[in-house]
């Protein structure tokens, strides 16, 4: 559990080379979690021919000045004329954890709000409904889930639909566009809605959510 070689591209360069090499591993673990990090480099240690990669083990990182991060570590048995050591990949998932939290937010404040938050394909499939749509429009996500926007349209606007999609396709925001819309019961009702792309992580428009 030593360090024996460490990269050049180390993901804690507050250290330099020669302060590691030679150190107990666990000094890049924190202090809680040097435990769990002993287990399950044993653990690996027992038999590392049967476990040639174990990826995604996620710990905090410990920094020279006594900073933690949120790590996953990639370990790998390396054959050597000293035996068989642990190669182990660190990375810095900090970014990823932010991402991760920013969305529980967005998907709490989005399973909360009174507004009517849809999402749809862009062939108009709807894919999520909010509890603020189950209460304006009347059905139930299950109800409405897979089925076309379109059921929500006043039969008189059939162009309506067609005419957004074709906007956002194009990367446009509709913004505050007031129309009406039925509810289940068939009922009209006045309505302000803005349709805004859905885009992936490559910056390609993959679906359309609008708020009513």
């Amino acid at each position: 559990t030593e360090i024996y070689t460490l990269s050049l591209h180390d993901a804690l360069p507050i250290y330099c080379r020669d302060e590691l090499i030679g150190q107990s591993a666990e000094i890049l673990v924190s202090e809680h979690l040097r435990s769990q990090h002993r287990d399950q480099i044993s653990r690996f240690l027992a038999a590392p021919t049967e476990r040639p990669t174990v990826a995604g083990l996620e710990l905090f990182g410990l920094r020279k000045d006594g900073s933690e991060f949120p790590a996953e570590i990639r370990l790998s048995p390396v054959d050597t004329k000293h035996g068989v050591l642990v190669s182990s990949a660190i990375r810095d998932i900090s970014e990823r954890r932010r991402t991760e939290e920013d969305l529980r937010r967005l998907a709490s404040i989005v399973v909360c709000s009174d507004d009517a938050i849809v999402g749809k394909t862009l062939e108009g499939i709807i894919t999520t409904w909010n509890a603020g749509a189950e209460r304006m429009y009347g059905y139930s996500a299950k109800e409405a889930i897979g089925k076309p926007v379109t059921m929500l349209v006043p039969i008189d606007r059939p162009s309506e639909i067609p005419e957004i999609l074709a906007r956002i396709k194009r990367g446009e925001v509709v913004d505050h566009f007031e129309t009406v819309r039925v509810r289940r019961d068939g009922k009209e009702f006045d309505i302000e809605i803005t349709e805004s792309p859905i885009r992936d992580a490559m910056e390609k428009i993959v679906g359309v959510s609008t708020i009513g």
